[in-house]
Parts: C-alpha cells; structure tokens; sequence
C-alpha cells in the first residue's frame, strides 16, 4: 500500500514536472525576449512615444496576461517580473482592447509621455465611438503613422461589412471624412468590399502630407493596399508617395467616389442613419467614419501676435524665408526638420526640457 502511494506521488510529480517546467521555460524566453525589445526602444529614445500607446500602473497590475492576450498586434505589451509592461509602443494601432480586457483596470492609453498624456476620442475595439454609427479612425484617434492609420481603416472597415446591415439603396452605408493616409485607406477597404460611400475632403487626397516640406521621408516600412497590392519601398518620400496615391486610386476606380474641395459641416442623426450636410450638397449615410488629422489643430503658445500673417504652422517652401530672421518653435522631429530644411542661421526654442531623442537623430544623422 505504501509503495504504492509513493508511486503515484512519483507519477504525479513527474506529469506536474512535464506541464510546469516547459510552461517555466516558455515564460522565461518570452520575458528575455520582452527584455530584449524593451532595451532596444530604450537605446534609440522610443521607450516613450509621443504616439497612442498603452500607459500600465505597476501597484495595480497583477500579471494576468489578459491584456498580451488581447492585443491583435502581439509584441505591444508582455508580462516581465509578473507586471504588465509596454515593451513595443510604437506599434499600438489604438484600439483599446488591452485597456478594456484589463480586469483590475491598471492600462490607459494616452498620447505624449507618461509625464504628458493627453485625453483622446473613446473608441471601442470596432473603433465606433460613443455615438452608434460614427467611427474615428487615423490621427484624430492619436495614431500617426501612416502604417497604423491603413491598419485602423481595414479593422473599421471589415467590422462594418461583417455587421451585414447595409443601408437602403438610397442611403450610404458609410461617409468618410478626410482624405489623407486613414480616410483613404477607408475608401479603399469601403470599395473592395462593396460598400456604398462617398469621401470628402476639404482640400485633395493626401490631406496633411500634402503640406510636408519638399524630400520629407513620410513611410519607412512596407504597406499593404487593398485593391492594389504590396508597397515594399522601406522608405517614401513626400512626392514620391503623393504620385503613389494618384497611382492607387487611377488603379482600384476610388477616385470616383472622393469628393476634394469639400467641407464636412454637420451630421445629424436620424431613425437608424445620419443627415450629413457639407459645403456642396447632402447626404444620407448608415455611419460616419471621420478620419481627419489634426493640422488644422495647431498648439499655440498663448502669446501676442501667434495669428500674425508672419507665424506659419506648417513649412512648405523653404526658400521663401531666405534671408529673414526665423524662430522655429518645438523640440520634436518636425522643428528640427525645420531648422534643417531652412538651412539658415535659425533659432530653435523649446518650452521645456531637452530635444526628444528622435529629433536628436534627426538632428545629428
């Protein structure tokens, strides 16, 4: 009898052995590799992007791993000493699902540093906001980069077709405002899945990179378009991917459904669909997906003389300010840009602090 129950002890131990110590061993390379990649965006100053990103609050966090689990995009967050930890920000696409699979409520997510977030639009994870039927994808949402703003298009854009709820043939099934990387990606998944949609703009396709200063590297990673295929440039420059959009919708037929020179003014909602009234005429839409950046936004200083014809908030054409006194305001990657661009004697302030890490690359080469 004794001889027996050590058996089944020795049996016991030896099958907990051969569940927990492979699980030990998978937990401990998924840590050193989150360890790895922390160090890594540590070294070249993204430890704290100025994007969206997930913000964790170690004295609550209890190491679930539901918010790992949760993220579509893998390699966001890991669980390192037993606490959730951002190791890879910088490819959070803002959906939020992290924060909300949270169970103890220990994730936000901000734009800025930690020592400078900012409040941003609540999306849910179709990132349809507050108000059922209206979306906010692209830079309003806090995501920049033109890589998040086409993978936040197509997770909108197949959530709306999987909802097999179209409109009456008299009403869209969606109205996109803003052209630029995210509204334009919109309309491309919106065609490739037939779906009935107008984009307008208010100035052309493009929106802010239009206004890029001249030879400005705009994407630095490969891009997948639907109706058109696989960019695999590892760098675009403002021109080059301009002609690359006039390109893309020449070839997919979308350009027949944007509308530029176009101001979105209002929607008021109805009895299951919107009245959406803008510059030139109106229209009836099941949804609104507002994909608008933030230029028209700038942050100002708060001081006399900021509206002045001589304060410009984007630059253009360099060569226009030859030979004036110029202040470029900011400490980021877009003033050193600036200042280089310039090419002149400049002088660059900065409310607070140091230049960020980025623009000391930019900077410096």
């Amino acid at each position: 009898m004794v001889s027996e129950l050590i058996l089944l002890w020795i049996v016991a131990v030896v099958l907990g052995a051969g569940i927990l110590v492979p699980y030990v061993v998978r937990h401990r390379r998924r840590e050193r590799d989150a360890i790895r990649k922390l160090e890594a965006a540590r070294a070249v100053g993204v430890g704290e992007p100025e994007t969206l990103h997930p913000v964790v609050n170690p004295s609550i966090c209890i190491g679930t791993g539901d918010c790992v689990s949760a993220c579509p995009e893998k390699d966001v967050l890991a669980v390192i000493g037993g606490r959730a930890m951002p190791v890879n920000q910088t490819h959070c696409v803002g959906h939020g699902l992290c924060e909300r699979s949270c169970p103890v409520e220990a994730i936000q997510l901000v734009v800025g540093t930690s020592r400078r977030g900012v409040d941003i639009p609540r999306i849910r994870e179709n990132f349809e906001t507050n108000v059922a039927g209206i979306y906010i994808v692209g830079e309003l949402g806090g995501m920049g980069l033109i890589r998040n703003a086409f993978e936040q298009a197509r997770q909108c854009v197949e959530g709306i077709a999987r909802e097999d709820r179209r409109a009456p043939s008299d009403v869209l099934d969606a109205l996109i405002v803003g052209c630029g990387p995210a509204g334009l990606a919109a309309s491309l998944n919106c065609a490739q899945r037939n779906l009935r949609f107008v984009t307008v703009e208010r100035d052309d396709v493009g929106g802010a990179v239009r206004h890029y200063p001249r030879k400005k590297l705009v994407m630095s990673s490969p891009l997948e378009i639907p109706g058109f295929g696989r960019v695999s440039h590892r760098e675009i420059l403002k021109e080059d991917l301009v002609l690359l959009w006039d390109e893309v919708m020449q070839a997919t037929g979308v350009r027949e459904h944007i509308r530029t020179g176009e101001t979105f003014l209002e929607a008021d909602a109805g009895k299951g669909q919107f009245e959406v009234r803008t510059s030139s005429g109106s229209f009836r839409t099941a949804r609104v997906i507002l994909a608008i950046g933030r230029r028209g936004m700038p942050r100002k200083l708060g001081v006399p003389g900021e509206d002045g014809g001589n304060v410009s908030y984007s630059l253009l054409e360099p060569e226009r300010y030859s030979g004036d006194n110029i202040l470029v305001i900011g400490g980021g990657d877009s003033a050193v840009e600036a200042a280089l661009a310039l090419a002149l004697l400049v002088l660059l302030f900065r409310r607070r602090g140091t230049l960020d890490a980025e623009a000391w690359r930019t900077l410096w080469g």
